[in-house]
């Protein structure tokens, strides 16, 4: 039987009597609300909020009332009587599963996916793509287009993705039957249609591929470079890369010698399949994609060159004579205060260098679960087990482990990143002796009196980097549809990458919600941090440790600044606020920049400014006893003021 409502296109409705033509506007609202809610019961409020976007009248009720009468007689005209039933706090559209096309999608799609994902067969496999293509054919267009309502197209974009994401496995299951042929143009054209959708330019790259059309697929994803950077200051996505790299490797080979078009199974494969140590892990590899460089473009250019300077001297050193007891290549230390992304810039960067190290690379966290530090002892025995060396052969000893570890390495290039060292000392075993390897450290304080080959200190985002860091966690579509809205949640975070992650778990909890209803929620700075610091994204908790840690003199002139409300000052304003004499205060100032709770601003006059960075501001409040808040009002700027 032909579906009664229809949600999957433009809304149409249809009785036995005829089709139900209602006008643009709440009844159509309402309309697209009870169907997208089948046998659901709908509060007053949330008809409500989606006629009136989230800013209804105080008569909304008496007006959803009239709405509901007028649906009640447009369905009892069209031979749909009792449809529509009243029940407390709301309405409720009653109507069998057969009759609504969004449910006979879901109930057809789920029994495809499920046989396609089980790819018992090629007949199995076959069966579940006819499956979904029927399941696919009951889209008539774009989801709702006709009804114009922020929370229903909110729903609609979602019904799109769901269609698109059921089109990709259908694709990708019919590459595997050996239907590239039939699919290829129908891929295109979805690229065409979806150039950000990083999915479909891999299969349209393997569709190519399969094709013998190995620099095509090659055109596709130099066409994807420029429109990820141009559109999103973003690199493809890491499976974009891979397969990029799978293919260029494939082109050297002779025809009929081609490698496995899907390319390694495993990231801890070389190209050519000689076994190497795990990338980047304990003992699992952490996923690739976790970790990013949004925004540290230069930070990483900078790692870079400072490692391979590294690894060069250590590598001049190792050939012509080993290196003195203690001597060690400089590592490169990455600093920066709390939740501001030291760790997921590390290993983003280790995964991008992964050709400069082509025997693997290694992490571990040097702390245990609880803060405690980890003895390098115990770090040592799980690289070389990691490195090939039997358990029983690991050296009991620290200077025998340290001394075969590094004996180990000699001959190898690879990158070691050692995270959240108490001290020096913590690492001082662990680092590379005149070798072609090179170390990471990752620590809230950069131990200014040891050696390094490059000190690397982590600031908050700018504007562009904190909108592009928002599209990867929450959707580029999302973003590109409410850009300005976008902006300000992103200014909201004032370049704080935990805080922008936190905002990114909100989003997502409700994703049903347009993003201008989240940032009226989030314009309040009195509760603004309440609203970052949930879950595992506590951004009070990071900014309070910050604070914490500080000395007694440095907490007094934040204090002091936030009750004057200087976000930007000199170091005279700092004399004056902590009572010394000229210049006295730059060594309370120089452990706030260290500290990264200040920014340092070079003036075009050869001097510095300086600015109280990010949220801390509206931690510190939080801290000043209230009798001298008084009178004083929260800047309506919000915590990013540039």
């Amino acid at each position: 039987m032909e579906p009664v409502f229809r949600v999957l296109g433009p809304l149409r409705l249809t009785g036995p009597q005829g089709v139900i033509r209602l006008p643009a506007g709440r009844e159509r609202v309402v309309a697209s609300q009870l169907i997208l809610n089948t046998n659901k019961v709908l509060s007053v409020e949330r008809l409500a909020d989606a006629v009136w976007n989230y800013d209804a009248p105080s008569t909304a009720r008496t007006q959803i009332q009239i709405c509901i009468s007028r649906l009640r007689r447009a369905f009892d005209a069209a031979g749909l009587y009792g449809r529509i039933v009243t029940s407390p706090p709301g309405y409720q559209l009653v109507a069998e599963q057969d009759e609504v096309d969004l449910m006979v999608f879901e109930r057809e799609v789920s029994e495809a996916l499920r046989v396609i994902r089980r790819r018992a067969t090629p007949d199995t496999t076959a069966e579940g793509v006819a499956l979904a293509r029927r399941a696919l054919g009951l889209f008539t267009g774009e989801p709702l287009a006709d009804v114009g309502s922020e929370v229903v197209q909110s729903v609609a974009r979602q019904l799109a993705q769901r269609r698109l994401h059921v089109l990709e496995v259908c694709l990708d299951a019919q590459l595997d039957l050996g239907q590239a042929a039939d699919i290829v143009d129908e891929i295109a054209a979805l690229v065409a249609e979806h150039p950000l959708h990083g999915r479909l330019r891999a299969l349209n790259m393997k569709a190519l591929q399969r094709l013998g059309r190995r620099a095509d697929a090659i055109a596709v994803y130099q066409e994807a470079l420029r429109e990820y950077r141009d559109r999103l200051g973003l690199e493809p996505d890491p499976e974009l890369r891979q397969l990029h790299e799978t293919i260029l490797q494939d082109m050297s080979y002779p025809a009929g010698e081609s490698r496995d078009p899907e390319g390694p199974r495993s990231f801890g494969l070389e190209p050519h399949g000689a076994l190497r140590p795990p990338a980047l892990g304990r003992e699992l590899l952490p996923t690739p994609g976790t970790y990013h460089l949004d925004g540290r473009t230069e930070e990483f250019l900078t790692l870079r060159e400072a490692l391979r300077r590294s690894r060069t001297t250590g590598a001049r050193t190792s050939r012509s004579a080993p290196a003195a007891p203690g001597v060690h290549p400089g590592p490169v230390f990455v600093s920066g205060p709390r939740g501001i992304g030291k760790t997921a810039f590390a290993i983003a960067a280790a995964v991008r260098l992964a050709p400069d190290y082509p025997d693997g690379r290694l992490y571990h966290d040097m702390r245990h679960p609880d803060g405690t530090p980890v003895g390098p002892h115990a770090v040592l025995a799980t690289f070389l087990r990691t490195l090939g060396t039997p358990s029983a052969d690991v050296p009991p000893t620290l200077e025998e482990c340290s001394a075969r570890y590094r004996e180990v390495l000699r001959e190898r290039r690879v990158l070691v990143v050692l995270d959240g060292a108490q001290d020096f000392q913590q690492v001082l075993p662990l680092l590379t002796d005149g070798s072609g390897s090179a170390v990471i450290l990752v620590s809230r304080l950069p131990w200014g009196a040891q050696p390094a080959a490059r000190r690397i200190r982590l600031g908050h985002l700018d504007m562009d980097a904190s909108v592009s860091f928002l599209a990867r966690l929450v959707g580029a579509a999302r973003v590109f549809a409410e850009p300005a809205a976008a902006r300000r949640l992103a200014e909201r975070c004032a370049g704080h990458p935990l805080a922008l992650t936190a905002l990114a778990c909100r989003l997502n909890r409700r994703s049903q919600w347009p993003l201008s209803l989240h940032l009226k929620s989030l314009m309040d700075d009195a509760t603004l941090l309440d609203q970052l610091s949930t879950g595992e994204s506590n951004v009070r908790a990071a900014l309070r440790a910050d604070y914490d840690d500080l000395r007694p003199t440095s907490r007094v002139l934040l204090q002091r600044l936030v009750l004057r409300d200087e976000r930007r000052f000199s170091p005279a304003v700092v004399d004056a606020l902590l009572g010394c004499p000229p210049g006295a205060g730059m060594e309370v100032l120089d452990d706030l920049v260290v500290a990264g709770l200040v920014e340092v601003r070079p003036g075009s006059d050869a001097t510095e400014s300086y600015r109280l960075t990010g949220l801390m501001h509206l931690l510190i409040r939080e801290h000043i006893p209230s009798r001298f808040l008084t009178g004083l009002a929260l800047s309506r700027g919000g915590p990013s003021d540039g």
